[in-house]
Formats: C-alpha cells, sequence, structure tokens
C-alpha cells in the first residue's frame, strides 16, 4: 500500500450522493483513513501520456485511471423527431411516447417522471419493471382495452460496499454502515443469482473467506519462467562448485587498472552445466584479451 497511491474525484460534494450526505460522509472518512486521497467538486477532463488533468486546471500524474460514470444517452436519439428532455425521449405515466400512439420507450433512452418530484433514474432495477409495464400496456393496445397501466416504483434502498468488509446502504429510509451494511450487500447480490449451484457455490466461497486469507495467484509468461529456472540451475552449480575460502594471511590479489567495459553471458550446455561467456571491448589488453572467451563454471 505504500508503493501505492489512490486519488477519488468527484464533481460532487461528498462521495455516493445517491445515498444521502451522513452515509457518503461516513464512507468518505472511511476511504480517507486508508489512505485515499478525496477530491471533491472536481472532475476530469483529459488524460494523455500518463497524466490525468482535472477542470480545476490540476494534473496528476497516474499509471492506471478508472474511470466510472453514468449512463449517457445514445447520440442516435437526437436525431429522431420525437419529444426529448435531457437528451432522453419523453414519455407519459404510461411510457407511451408522447405525440406518437403505437410507441414506447423504456430504460436509460426514456425520461420517465416520478410522481414524486424529478424523473427515475436509468437504472437497470428501473428498466426491468418499466419493462413489464410496457409489455402489459402493448398488449392492451392490440387488444383494445382502453385501460393502461401506469409506471410507479418505489426503490426499498441502495448499498454498496467500501472494501475491507465495510459497506454503506439506505433500506426504507434507515441508514446502515460497517459489516452490517456490507453483510447485507452481499446477501441481496446473493439472492439475486439465477440459479440454485451458483448461490451455493458462492456463498461457501464467501463462508470460507472470513476465515481464511486471501489467495493470491501469480500469472508468468514463458520467458520470465525459462529465466527464472536459468537462475535456480546457476545457483545450483555454484552451491555444488563452490572453491575453498583463502586462508586469512594470503596476500591479496591485485589487479591491473584496465578501462574496459565486459557483458557476461550465462547459460547451459549440453550436459547440463553452466557455462559463463564473456565478451570484453575496451582500450586496455592485448587483442586475445579483448576477444570473446567462454569458460566452463562446473564441469
Amino acid at each position: 500500500m505504500e508503493y501505492l497511491r489512490f486519488i477519488l474525484v468527484t464533481p460532487d460534494e461528498v462521495i455516493l450522493p445517491e445515498l444521502n450526505r451522513k452515509v457518503g460522509s461516513y464512507a468518505q472518512r472511511k476511504l480517507a483513513a486508508r489512505g485515499v486521497e478525496i477530491i471533491t467538486h472536481t472532475g476530469v477532463s483529459a488524460m494523455a501520456d500518463g497524466v490525468v488533468e482535472l477542470t480545476n486546471g490540476h494534473k496528476i500524474p497516474a499509471n492506471t485511471l478508472i474511470w466510472t460514470a453514468g449512463a449517457a444517452p445514445n447520440p442516435l436519439l437526437a436525431g429522431l423527431p420525437l419529444p426529448q428532455h435531457n437528451g432522453r425521449i419523453a414519455v407519459d405515466e404510461c411510457l407511451a411516447v408522447e405525440g406518437w400512439p403505437g410507441l414506447w420507450a423504456v430504460g436509460d433512452r426514456a425520461s420517465v417522471s416520478n410522481p414524486k418530484g424529478g424523473f427515475y433514474p436509468p437504472t437497470a432495477q428501473h428498466a426491468l419493471r418499466e419493462g413489464a409495464v410496457v409489455a402489459r400496456n402493448v398488449a392492451a393496445t392490440l387488444y383494445g382495452r382502453p385501460k393502461k397501466k401506469p409506471f410507479r416504483y418505489t426503490s426499498l434502498g441502495q448499498l454498496a460496499a467500501i472494501g475491507r468488509r465495510t459497506g454503506v446502504g439506505n433500506i426504507l429510509g434507515v441508514n446502515f454502515s460497517g459489516f452490517l451494511a456490507w453483510w447485507l450487500w452481499r446477501t441481496f447480490y446473493l439472492s439475486k443469482l439465477p440459479r440454485l449451484e451458483k448461490k451455493v457455490r458462492l456463498a461457501m466461497d464467501w463462508t470460507l473467506d472470513l476465515s481464511f486469507t486471501k489467495d493470491f495467484a501469480c500469472v508468468t509468461t514463458p520467458r520470465a519462467r525459462a529465466g527464472a529456472r536459468l537462475l535456480l540451475s546457476l545457483e545450483r552449480s555454484q552451491r555444488q562448485c563452490a572453491p575453498s575460502l583463502p586462508s586469512r594471511t594470503a596476500a591479496p590479489r591485485r589487479v591491473p587498472p584496465r578501462d574496459y567495459r565486459s557483458l557476461s553471458l550465462i547459460a547451459e550446455d549440453a550436459d547440463g552445466a553452466s557455462v559463463e561467456r564473456q565478451i570484453s571491448s575496451g582500450s586496455g589488453g592485448s587483442p586475445s584479451q579483448r576477444a570473446a572467451s567462454t569458460r566452463r563454471i562446473c564441469p
């Protein structure tokens, strides 16, 4: 963690504004205590050559950029002769396009007004229920039924996990935070899985995760594995053929200074022993000393 720097940029006053200010402030304090730098009231305007540029003019060097943003309307909608609101198709309470009989719109392409004020968010929870209402209204139109079903939906709440078995949420107007919110988030996620087999497998994996440490895996390339085997073989050969240490009374060997550079290449010969090939070049020494030389490290 000390070698990494995390910066969270948000245009809002606190993170997770979809919940509420109190819950967002709790999540912000938790992330700040873990060393995450949080910059508020600012957005990202551009990124190029490993530098992230913010809307306030500041530039942050970064190797990795993770971008999270809301669902934007398809640019194709702008060219359609349909009533629109904020780039989305305007529909009535029955999800029918205003002024276009027999045409409906749902999901993040539709601007659906909320009777309590504002508009419904373009999320999957709303889109699934909008699709069921539209299917019923289309069938009613085909069979000549005059009564259409208006779209009404009240969300039970929202949950978010912020790492380290900690979460935040708001369910039926009640705020949750800490381990309880994290557990509720995982329970709700588990209940939405489509098959019983997947639910059992994931529940067992999560249960073991509570009792044991993380299991990390390292993926290496063939070149990296070959290099590791070569280093291991060289280390084994040096241990087997290590020369005896000189006595303390032995006179030190004096090496004449020479201005040359050398490159040593180590590989294995047909017998499996390590062979060192040294290539030297420089101004000192005879031509034979500057030539390439090969020696067997261990017979």
